[in-house]
């Protein structure tokens, strides 16, 4: 947008009457408490949980898994508190399971422990029956098979029932070896499984253990591996590190039955000077799609960029341009779920790709319009998507172009540093390096106000709603921050 439209948005509102409209007054900002945990005779304050951390359940009491250790929730009187007791539970997300009713699973230090959403806190399980062995960090799945947590012991895998851990697999005479990977794959009725030797396998809903094949999973690699289930083509893809492999899943009576597995070859990114990037690609689930960039061969570092590839069963297809789109050497791509669509940040401008209409650019999205870049958030409750870039805030329309809702000037000049929905509100939190905005159903930015007030700058612009809570929480330079419509019940009484 260039700068004489941005002043005369800014002259049309001045000029405007104002209507009826959403106040900030409708909503509240607060700073959220801390707890703290002691260890070793000291107290351990609330580390920067928003900078490294992983949120499991989407409930009203989500458990925040810090990536050094610990985990810790929102209590009732919205402060950030350790989970007593259970601090040194193992940390990766292959180490939890969550359940359809909201229920934490947790398998570690030799034990499995769950905190269901009544809960404040993980308890351990009582087990009965014959002891099973787990190992400190045991793979744990929730299994939509059989509707219930899946475990890896250290002779098998095995099924909670009850209180009850029943063997599904056991190791020796499977020929399975130590499980190091285990992943639902609830459109096929199956499990991922991969062991320590690098082999991957695939129970079915018969439960038939199959060895699919050897994969490169080295150095430790598994925990980073994904399984993505190709609705439409029937398939099942597996990446690691460097290389992907696609199992073709035959339906036969009722069941899904895996076929030979085999690679698929990487799709190669010349950036000119460097060395070749591998790209194994990445599944879009909204759009049943697997996609990388870069081109399969005859590329040159010269040109002015490679291409969109879409994955198949015959392997990679470019995807169609429609014009010759300057992608540059390294885009972002960015899902939008709710509109099946993906937003491309190219070199000279803003695309938008889905399976329906292909790759296509965004009319006055380029440098000199929006800025060097445009990150998208999806507004679901009001049917909307925004877009935050160098220039201002802007709403991409379902006709794929931007309307300008705010421009830098109306921002104080102050760059957005994040942007996202408040949940159960029918409103959004923006927050640039020195404010914080409530924007509303009606289309306008409020300021929002607190006591204490955030201290923002550019590197503290974490932030993510809790739709089960229905608020969003940020952090700032002095603590955390939660945000909410008055509404909710959750702002401090005054």
């Amino acid at each position: 947008m260039k700068t004489f439209n941005r002043l005369c948005w800014l002259a049309l509102v001045a000029a405007a009457p104002v209507p009826a409209q959403p106040s900030a007054a409708d909503f509240c900002m607060f700073q959220v408490g801390h707890g703290s945990r002691i260890e070793r005779g000291a107290n351990v304050p609330v580390p920067d949980l928003l900078e490294q951390m992983i949120v499991l359940g989407n409930t009203a009491n989500p458990v925040f898994i810090e990536h050094s250790g610990g985990q810790w929730h929102l209590d009732h009187a919205q402060r950030l508190v350790p989970e007593q007791g259970s601090a040194r539970l193992a940390t990766p997300e292959n180490n939890f399971a969550v359940a359809p009713d909201g229920a934490i699973w947790n398998a570690s230090l030799g034990r499995l422990h769950v905190r269901r959403p009544s809960d404040e806190i993980f308890q351990p399980v009582a087990l009965s029956g014959r002891p099973v062995i787990l190992p400190a960090r045991a793979p744990i799945a929730w299994s939509s098979l059989y509707q219930a947590p899946v475990v890896a012991g250290q002779e098998g895998l095995y099924l909670l029932r009850g209180d009850r851990l029943a063997p599904l697999v056991q190791s020796p005479s499977a020929g399975l070896g130590r499980i190091v990977f285990l992943r639902d794959l609830p459109h096929f009725r199956a499990l991922a499984i991969g062991d320590s030797e690098d082999r991957f396998f695939l129970l079915d809903a018969t439960g038939h253990l199959r060895q699919m094949g050897q994969v490169d999973a080295d150095d430790g690699s598994w925990w980073r591996s994904r399984v993505a289930e190709l609705r439409e083509q029937q398939g099942l893809l597996l990446s690691t590190d460097d290389e992907s492999y696609l199992v073709p899943m035959q339906l036969q009576d009722g069941n899904y039955v895996p076929q030979q597995m085999r690679r698929q070859k990487p799709v190669v990114l010349s950036l000119g000077g460097h060395p070749d990037r591998s790209d194994t690609g990445r599944y879009f689930p909204s759009l049943d799609r697997v996609l990388a960039f870069g081109r399969l061969d005859g590329f040159s570092p010269f040109r002015p960029g490679a291409a969109l590839q879409q994955m198949s069963v015959d392997g990679w297809q470019r995807v169609p341009d429609g014009e010759e789109a300057v992608l540059g050497n390294d885009p972002y791509l960015q899902e939008l779920p709710s509109r099946r669509q993906l937003l491309i940040n190219a070199l000279d401008r803003l695309y938008l790709y889905s399976p329906d209409s292909g790759l296509r650019a965004i009319p006055d999205s380029g440098t000199r319009d929006i800025g060097s870049y445009g990150l998208a958030t999806e507004l679901v409750e009001l049917d909307r998507v925004l877009v935050r870039a160098p220039f201002g805030l802007y709403e991409l329309t379902r006709a794929g172009r931007l309307k300008l809702v705010a421009p830098i000037e109306a921002l104080a000049n102050m760059t957005i540093t994040n942007l996202v929905a408040l949940p159960g509100s029918r409103a959004a939190l923006l927050l640039t390096e020195q404010a914080a905005f409530v924007y509303t159903a009606d289309g306008r930015l409020q300021p929002l106000h607190g006591s204490p007030a955030p201290e923002f700058s550019r590197s503290n612009d974490m932030a993510f709603g809790i739709a089960g809570r229905n608020l969003a929480i940020f952090q700032a330079n002095n603590g955390h921050f939660a945000v909410a419509a008055r509404e909710s019940g959750h702002c401090p009484q005054e």
